[in-house]
């Protein structure tokens, strides 16, 4: 669980650039998160969420971190935010290469829960991120997806500075 708390930290670090919100813990999306984990670790091939039991909709981003297990939660953060590099400010458009790094930082998202799992050979990890509500809705990119603000003018968030503990209401 501490370590998914470190990938909240560095989403709400990312988040801030942008203009965004915190993300505030959920018990119950890291409840999910984990059940999900662990049901992708036992299989053999990729399949869709929508595929796994008892699957609601909610925003999620998922990664298969090579070793590592420690820090995979924030291997997989710094993944997502990097796909920044491949969107377009001007043309904002939700691709492949981007609908990571869009429901990172997407604005009307407020709840997250995360959770890493270690594969049965012990080689990857996967990290699954759920977030509510989910974003990367098409006609809705321009006020949720902010143009980022410079490093420098980053407010760096601290663990004082987040609610992350507030349970679901």
């Amino acid at each position: 669980m501490e370590l998914s708390k470190a990938g909240l930290i560095a989403h709400n670090k990312f988040r801030a650039w942008h203009g965004s919100p915190p993300l505030i813990w959920s018990k119950e999306l890291t409840e999910k998160a984990e059940e999900i984990a662990t049901e992708l670790t036992n299989k053999e091939t990729s399949q869709l969420l929508s595929d796994l039991p008892g699957f609601e909709v909610t925003g999620e981003n998922i990664a298969k971190i090579w070793h590592g297990f420690e820090t995979a939660p924030l291997k997989a953060t710094e993944e997502w935010y990097g796909e920044v590099k491949e969107y377009n400010f001007q043309n904002p458009k939700i691709t492949d290469v981007t609908k990571h790094f869009t429901q990172m930082v997407w604005k009307n998202s407020k709840r997250f829960g995360m959770a890493a799992e270690r594969t049965r050979e012990g080689q990857y990890t996967i990290v699954v991120a759920l977030y509510d509500p989910p974003g990367n809705s098409k006609g809705d990119l321009i006020e949720n997806v902010l143009i980022p603000k410079s490093v420098n003018d980053a407010r760096i968030l601290e663990d004082k500075d987040m609610n992350i503990m507030n349970p679901d209401s």
